[in-house]
């Protein structure tokens, strides 16, 4: 049972690095 907690984790991260990017694309507009 140990697959399902980390195919979660994965898809935490994977939608939490998404927002990171969003944020810096969001950014860089603003920068340049």
């Amino acid at each position: 049972m140990e697959s399902i907690p980390v195919a979660f984790d994965r898809k935490a991260f994977l939608h939490t690095l998404d927002d990171q990017i969003d944020s810096i694309a969001l950014d860089l507009p603003l920068r340049g």
